[in-house]
C-alpha cells in the first residue's frame, strides 16, 4: 500500500511516477476515500498527452509537479535517464503510448486515441508538446537537442503510422461504415497516411 504524502486539490499539477511519459496533469476533481483503512483520494486528472484519467492515491504514486526540485523530473528520479526497466532513453522516446494498443480498450477507443496522436508534428510547438508527453520532462531541450527530438519524432511517427494502418484494417473488417465515418472526420495527415500504397488492403 502506498502512503499518500500530501492531499491534492482542484487545480494542482501532479505527476504519476509510474507513467512519467504522461507528463504533468491537472487535478479537475478530488474526492476523499478510504483505502485499506487509510485515508486516500480519488482524483480526476487531465493530462495533455493522454486525456482525463481517474487515479487513486492508495494505489498510484503521485507527486506534485510544482514541488519537484529544479532540473529534476519524475523520469530522472525513477531512473529514466540512463536506463528505465532496461530501456535506453531513445527507446522511451520512440515508443507508442500504451493507450494506442491497450487490449482492455475497445478497437474504437484505440483508433480514436491513435487518431488524436496526429496533433503532434515537427512544427516547433507541436514537437515540444510531443517531447514533453513522451519524456515526462518539463523542458526536453535540457536533455536532448532539437535535432535529436526531430529524429526521435520521425521514428515515433513511423510507428504511429504503421499502427494506424493496422487499426484501420481491423476497423474496416469489423464495421466498414463506422470506420469510414470516423476517418471522414480525421485530420488531413491521417488521410495522407491512408492514401499510401497498400495502406488499407
Amino acid at each position: 500500500m502506498l502512503t499518500q504524502k500530501r492531499t491534492f486539490k482542484f487545480g494542482d499539477s501532479v505527476l504519476n511516477t509510474a507513467r512519467p511519459e504522461w507528463g504533468p496533469g491537472t487535478v479537475t476533481r478530488a474526492e476523499r476515500v478510504m483505502h485499506e483503512g487509510q485515508p486516500a483520494q480519488r482524483l480526476n486528472v487531465r493530462f495533455a498527452s493522454v486525456g482525463l484519467k481517474t487515479l487513486h492515491t492508495g494505489v498510484v504514486d503521485l507527486i506534485s509537479a510544482d514541488e519537484k526540485p529544479a532540473g529534476d523530473s519524475v523520469a530522472e528520479r525513477s531512473g529514466w535517464i540512463g536506463e528505465l526497466e532496461g530501456n535506453k532513453p531513445a527507446d522511451v522516446m520512440v515508443r507508442l503510448q500504451a493507450d494506442a494498443s491497450d487490449p482492455f480498450k475497445s478497437l474504437w477507443q484505440r483508433l480514436h486515441f491513435t487518431l488524436d496522436l496526429y496533433r503532434f508534428s515537427r512544427e516547433p510547438r507541436a514537437l515540444t508538446d510531443w517531447a514533453i508527453a513522451q519524456s515526462g520532462l518539463a523542458d526536453p531541450l535540457t536533455r536532448f537537442s532539437r535535432h535529436e527530438l526531430e529524429t526521435f519524432f520521425d521514428r515515433w511517427a513511423r510507428t504511429r503510422d504503421a499502427h494506424l494502418v493496422e487499426l484501420v484494417r481491423e476497423a474496416t473488417r469489423t464495421d466498414p461504415t463506422q470506420a469510414d465515418q470516423i476517418l471522414a472526420a480525421a485530420a488531413p495527415e491521417v488521410r495522407q497516411v491512408l492514401r499510401r500504397p497498400h495502406a488499407r488492403r
